[in-house]
C-alpha cells in the first residue's frame, strides 16, 4: 500500500511537537525541585562497557561515542583570556602587594597643585620630593596609600588631611599609575611549559596556568605547586577555591621568578544519581568515599545509604559492582576510575508524572526523578552519560504520547544551543546503537541495507540496489533520518546537489 505522505505531514503537525514546548497548562502544575535528581533502577543492573579519557575508541570512523564529561574544574583554567579580580575604583585591589618598578602617581590640587609619578626602587622605596622617603616593602596597595598619606599630612599639615583626604585646602589622590612586569616560570601537566611575562596586577596562579595552555587532561588541579624565590614552597588545591571560595593571597599575586608547577593526577572518579553536583572528580591523596559525596555537595534527601560502586578491573572495559553502605563505610578507599551511583529510595512515591525515562545505550538507563528547567544535556550527566557505541543522532524523544524530533548530537556538540531542549515531565528518551548501513525500501528491486558513503545520496543507494520498479514514483523519494524528520531526496537545485543521506537512515520509494 502506497503511504501517503499528507497523512505524515499531519502527523508531524500535529503529534511531533518540538520539545521546548510544555503544555502551558501542565507546566503551570510543575513540582519545583532541585535540578539535581535521583535514579530509579533495579539494585542488580549489570554495569555497561563505556569509554573514558583514558580508553579513546578504536573505530575512528564511529564519530558518536563520546567521552566522559570533562573533569570539575578544568573549564576554570582552559586556555583563554586571562582574568582579573573584581575592580575597585582604581582598577587595582586594595590587597595587592606592591612590588619594585611599581609607578605611584600622586595628585594633589586645590591650594597646592602637586603631581608626582613615583617608581619603586629595588628597596621598595619612593621619594617624594620635600616629603622625602617613604619605605613601602611589604605592603598591600592600601597600606601604601595610607602610609603616603601620612607622611604628606606631617609635611604639608596645613592643607593635607591625612584622615580624609577628599576634603581640606589641598584634596590628595593616590593610585597605581603602572604595575611591573615580571616572569613566571609554568611547568609540569601544562600544555605548555614556559616562562611567561605579565603584569604583577594579573599574575594570579589561575592567570598564568591559563597563559601556559590550560592544565592538561592528566593534570592535578588538587595538588598545584608554588615554588617561591627564597626556597619555600606552597601547595594549592584549586577546589577549595571552587567549592570553599578560598583564595591564599600567595597564590593571587606571584612574584618575579616563582614557580608554578602542575603535577600528574592521582585519582580520578565519577558520582553520579541521587546528588547535588553530579559529575567527574580528582581525589585529593587521603580523600575517601565521604570527601567524594563532600565534593558532590552531598546526597539528595531521597537517597539511600547504599551506594552502588562500578570498579573497572585492569584489562576488561566491563567492571564489577560494590555495594557500599555510606552511613558506616564513609573511609571507604576509592580507586582511579570508579563510578559510584547514588541510588532513590525505592519505597519513595514517585509518580510517573514527576520522572523522565531514558533507555537505550547510555551507562545507566532508568527512570530519574524529573528536574524542573533541566536540559538535555544536564540530564545526561545525571544517566553518567552515553555509553559506548551511542547514536546520539538517531535519539527519540516521547512527549506526551506523542513523538518529537530532536537533534541529541547537535546539543552535545553545543551545550546551550537551541537544540539542548528543556525537558518536561514524564519525557521518555530512547538512544539507538550507532548504525553505519543505510536502508533502501519501497519499489525498488531489490530493499537492502547498504554500508554508508559519507557524501553520497538518496540516488546513490537506490541504483546500488538494483534501481526502480517499473511502477516506482521517481518523483517521491524520502529520505528518513535517524531522528524521523523526513526530506525529499530530490530538493536540490540547479545551485545545491540534493541532500546527503546520513548514516542510520531509511529511504522511501513510493509506487505510483
Amino acid at each position: 500500500m502506497k503511504i501517503t505522505y499528507i497523512t505524515l505531514a499531519l502527523s508531524l503537525l500535529l503529534g511531533m511537537i518540538m520539545p521546548n514546548d510544555c503544555y502551558a497548562e501542565e507546566e503551570a502544575n510543575l513540582p519545583k525541585q532541585n535540578n539535581a535528581s535521583s535514579v530509579e533502577m533495579d539494585a542488580n543492573t549489570q554495569p555497561v562497557e563505556f569509554i573514558t579519557k583514558k580508553q579513546k575508541p578504536n573505530n575512528k570512523k564511529d564519530t558518536y561515542k563520546v567521552e566522559e564529561s570533562s573533569v570539575f574544574g578544568y573549564d576554570f583554567l582552559k586556555n583563554g583570556e586571562t582574568d582579573t579580580f573584581p575592580e575597585v575604583s582604581t582598577g587595582i585591589l586594595a590587597d595587592y602587594i606592591l612590588k619594585p618598578r611599581d609607578e605611584i602617581s600622586i595628585d594633589i590640587w586645590g591650594e597646592l597643585d602637586l603631581h608626582y609619578t613615583l617608581s619603586l626602587d629595588k628597596d621598595m622605596n619612593i621619594i617624594i620630593p620635600e616629603a622625602g622617603r617613604v619605605s613601602l616593602g611589604g605592603l598591600t596597595y592600601l597600606e601604601a596609600k595610607n602610609k603616603i598619606l601620612n607622611q604628606l599630612g606631617k609635611t604639608y599639615a596645613l592643607f593635607i588631611n591625612a584622615a580624609n583626604p577628599g576634603i581640606g585646602k589641598a584634596p590628595v589622590d593616590i593610585s597605581l599609575a603602572k604595575t611591573a612586569e615580571i616572569v613566571v616560570f609554568v611547568t609540569g601537566a601544562v600544555l605548555k611549559s614556559d616562562k611567561i611575562s605579565c603584569k604583577s596586577s594579573e599574575s594570579s596562579l589561575f592567570n598564568l596556568i591559563k597563559k601556559a595552555g590550560g592544565v592538561t587532561d592528566y593534570g592535578s588541579l588538587r595538588n598545584i605547586k608554588l615554588r617561591k624565590i627564597n626556597g619555600k614552597e606552597i601547595s594549592f588545591d584549586v577546589y577549595d577555591f571552587l567549592i570553599k571560595g578560598k583564595l591564599p593571597r600567595e597564590v593571587k599575586y606571584l612574584n618575579d621568578g616563582d614557580i608554578v608547577y602542575v603535577p600528574m593526577i592521582n585519582r580520578q572518579v565519577t558520582v553520579i544519581g541521587s546528588v547535588k553536583r553530579p559529575g567527574v572528580f580528582e581525589l585529593a591523596a587521603n580523600d575517601k568515599l565521604a570527601d567524594l559525596i563532600e565534593l558532590a555537595g552531598g546526597l539528595m534527601p531521597d537517597a539511600i545509604p547504599g551506594l552502588k560502586i562500578t570498579r573497572i578491573v585492569r584489562g576488561n572495559a566491563i567492571g564489577k559492582v560494590l555495594d557500599v553502605n555510606f552511613n558506616s563505610q564513609g573511609n571507604f578507599e576509592l580507586c582511579d576510575g570508579d563510578i559510584i551511583r547514588a541510588v532513590v529510595d525505592q519505597n519513595n512515591n514517585t509518580t510517573g508524572r514527576d520522572t523522565i525515562s531514558i533507555s537505550g545505550t547510555v551507562r545507566f538507563p532508568g527512570k530519574y526523578r524529573y528536574a524542573n528547567g533541566e536540559k538535555i544535556t544536564e540530564f545526561l550527566k545525571r544517566t553518567g552519560g552515553l555509553a559506548k557505541g551511542a547514536f546520539p543522532a538517531g535519539a527519540k524523544l516521547i512527549r506526551n504520547g506523542s513523538p518529537c524530533i530532536i537533534n541529541l548530537d547537535k546539543a552535545i556538540e553545543s551545550p546551550g544551543s537551541e537544540s539542548d531542549f528543556v525537558l518536561c515531565p514524564n519525557d521518555s528518551i530512547s538512544i539507538p546503537i550507532f548504525s553505519n548501513f543505510v536502508t533502501i525500501q519501497g519499489a525498488i528491486e531489490s530493499p537492502t541495507s547498504i554500508l554508508h558513503q559519507k557524501g553520497k545520496d538518496a540516488y546513490y543507494y537506490i541504483e546500488n540496489a538494483g534501481g526502480y520498479k517499473n511502477n516506482a514514483d521517481k518523483g517521491d523519494v524520502k529520505i528518513i533520518k535517524p531522528n524521523g524528520s523526513i526530506v525529499d531526496a530530490s530538493s536540490g537545485s540547479w545551485f545545491t546537489s540534493n541532500p546527503e543521506v546520513p548514516a542510520g537512515s531509511t529511504i522511501n520509494v513510493q509506487e505510483k
